[in-house]
């Protein structure tokens, strides 16, 4: 059973559940009758519930708590702005908050290689000096069409200067009201909708504009996987507020919230089987902007004790039109008793 028909071993954290015995079955005009399901785009995540990756070189000496954020680090802190421009400069988070002004917004930052079901994701409401009126008063050249927002250790991935500006980017210096906390790189950190958290530059010190014939490194969670020739984790959903596994009372309302998003491509269904795949709940996602994650809600009531599985999948538009599926199944698994 370990095998596919084609002779390849299969991934036993995708098919395990196919093979394991005890887990209950319920079709889906049963499970449709006992589940209740929501969705929103508006929801924030909390700070202690936001992932964040160590910075790769991470010296000792960078900030990790906000305790260690310094109090005058506005005043401190400067932004060099260069390349293939006539206004190159240099200014302060300070200067450049009020020279420029900041905008606020609500954005998702989603990993590029988050895998399927997996929690490297989340939303907050940041505000940030937006991008293009730096340029604007930067005065590019027309040719300058490579946009690099630089981290302190070096860390960029370069996309087009049209790219930046299409997607609003911004450089944001608070998140959920406070400044920006330490994990997701105080003191100032470049932000796009849409773009994978990949393109999130933490602690920027430069932005430089440039000509260049190379090719932009934008991330929208276009993660290669050559077993479907397909994305590997796009679209993604997973449960956010519980783990695989996990045990419930019975006679009690089971809550789970969790998230679907595909990056780009807006979000358009999401299906949830609770008998391994063999018929589903459809659960329409109408009109929902690419902008922010959606993020859904399911109460579960009359589930008697024993061990369950709820496979989820979802599916968004591709920009052709067609329907994206996702290919790897988000299998989350629970017991009641």
């Amino acid at each position: 059973g370990d095998l596919s028909d084609d002779g390849d071993y299969l991934r036993w954290d995708y098919v395990k559940y196919d093979v394991l015995r005890g887990i209950a079955g319920i079709d889906a005009d049963t499970a449709s009758q006992m589940a209740s399901f929501s969705w929103n785009q508006t929801e924030i995540t909390d700070h202690e519930q936001m992932f964040f990756k160590s910075i790769k070189s991470a010296p000792e000496e960078w900030w990790t708590v906000d305790s260690q954020i310094p109090d005058d680090i506005w005043d401190t802190w400067t932004v060099n702005v260069t390349g293939d421009m006539d206004n190159p400069f240099s200014m302060t988070i300070q200067e450049l908050v009020d020279t420029f002004g900041t905008v606020t917004q609500t954005l998702k930052a989603h990993c590029v290689v988050n895998g399927p079901g997996e929690a490297m994701i989340y939303q907050a409401e940041v505000t940030g000096i937006p991008v293009s009126r730096i340029l604007e008063y930067a005065q590019l050249h027309d040719d300058a069409n490579m946009f690099y927002p630089i981290g302190e250790d070096g860390y960029c991935y370069n996309i087009y200067t049209s790219v930046a500006l299409e997607e609003e980017c911004l450089l944001v210096v608070e998140m959920n009201g406070e400044k920006l906390y330490a994990d997701q790189g105080a003191p100032i950190s470049f932000w796009g909708y849409e773009l994978s958290s990949g393109n999130f530059t933490k602690r920027l010190t430069d932005i430089q504009v440039l000509h260049s014939d190379g090719g932009s490194w934008d991330f929208y969670g276009d993660f290669f996987d050559p077993t479907y020739g397909d994305d590997f984790n796009k679209p993604n959903s997973g449960v956010l507020t519980a783990t695989s596994g996990q045990i419930f009372e019975a006679g009690e309302t089971i809550h789970l919230e969790g998230y679907i998003d595909a990056w780009n491509e807006p979000i358009t269904k999401l299906e949830m089987s609770f008998d391994k795949g063999n018929t589903w709940v459809v659960y329409p996602i109408e009109n929902a902007t690419t902008k922010q994650w959606v993020y859904w809600n399911l109460d579960l009531d009359g589930f008697e004790e024993g061990s369950y599985l709820i496979r989820l999948r979802a599916t968004s538009l591709r920009e052709d039109g067609t329907e994206h599926v996702q290919n790897y199944l988000t299998n989350f698994m629970f017991n009641v008793q």
